[in-house]
């Protein structure tokens, strides 16, 4: 019975617009307008059924906030989300609009010495490193990932770090 009542909700939010909502709430933050996403993301919320797009709604709310280094409002977000929802990228880009920045940096580096490692987390790393005045171990880090960020993301972290070099990005 239960899985009956998850498939017609499901189909509500099909039906509502709730899950297109969502969507065009990520489609927002990918074109960086957060204030959009999160308008968005609020008429989806009003309209939502099921659990998980309601999950992926204060997702995309928690975003936009960090986005918009609206602290307050992300931890509302973040705080409607099961603990399962919450990965180390999402809560150190929380940190970091808290301008809790060494925080941020030591949560995904114990992260990354568990394995994690992904083009997002890695950039977000490397910023908060180079904020905090740690261009050796950011440019560690950049070399060890080289194979993760683009060559823009490479020429950037090349201006800011010239001891990289503006060489080949799959060199």
């Amino acid at each position: 019975m239960a899985s009956l009542g998850r498939l017609f909700a499901q189909r509500l939010d099909e039906t509502s617009g709730a899950r297109q909502a969502l969507e065009a709430a990520y489609a927002q933050l990918r074109a960086d307008d957060p204030r959009r996403a999160a308008t968005l993301a609020h008429k989806g919320l009003a309209l939502v059924r099921s659990r998980a797009v309601r999950q992926q709604l204060w997702t995309a709310l928690a975003w936009a906030a960090i986005a918009e280094r609206d602290a307050l409002a992300a931890r509302d977000a973040l705080l409607r989300l099961p603990g399962n929802a919450l990965d180390s990228y999402l809560v150190a880009a929380y940190l970091s609009a808290c301008n809790r920045t060494p925080e941020a940096a030591v949560l995904l580096l114990q992260a990354r010495a568990l394995g994690q490692r992904d083009r997002e987390s890695t950039r977000l790393l490397l910023d908060l490193l180079l904020r905090e005045g740690a261009e050796t171990n950011a440019a560690d880090i950049a070399r060890a990932d080289r194979g993760l960020l683009s060559d823009e993301d490479w020429r950037a972290l090349a201006t800011a770090l010239p001891a990289l070099g503006a060489g080949d990005h799959h060199a």
